[in-house]
């Protein structure tokens, strides 16, 4: 796989950071803690779950369980596996106790519209622009 393809640990810190996502809910323990998890259970489902998800493509998975051209993406998130990793971390940071009986899939599309995706935006502008960190 292609890096642009995939965010590995580090990558994925610098993002909460940067994206202002850290705090005392979401700790960096925490993002570590989410990251392995959705990488220790893609590993271990089937090449046929994996595929059904969109995460992989199941004969090129097939392959790798076999040893074949193996592509060893235990260090890496690919973009099925990010998403969940996104959700589970607005999750930490809009624990149920906080939602007010609200279900979390609209706590989670509140979020992702009025401050995931502004805060990212703006980011991406002042990157643009020179502006912010420019190393992970």
């Amino acid at each position: 796989r292609d890096s642009a393809d995939t965010i590995n640990l580090k990558e994925l810190l610098f993002m909460a950071k940067e994206g202002g996502m850290m705090d005392m809910k979401l700790t960096l323990a925490e993002v570590a803690k989410i990251f392995t998890m959705v990488n220790i259970e893609n590993a271990l489902k089937s090449s046929e779950e994996l595929a059904a998800e969109g995460v992989v493509d199941a004969p090129a998975h097939a392959l790798a369980d076999m040893g074949e051209d193996a592509d060893d993406d235990e260090d890496e998130l690919v973009f099925q596996e990010w998403v969940d990793v996104l959700v589970r971390m607005v999750h930490e940071k809009v624990p149920e106790k906080e939602r007010s009986g609200t279900e979390f899939p609209l706590v989670l599309n509140a979020y992702l519209e009025h401050t995931f995706v502004p805060k990212f935006t703006q980011l991406l502008k002042d990157k643009k622009r020179g502006v912010g960190s420019k190393h992970v």
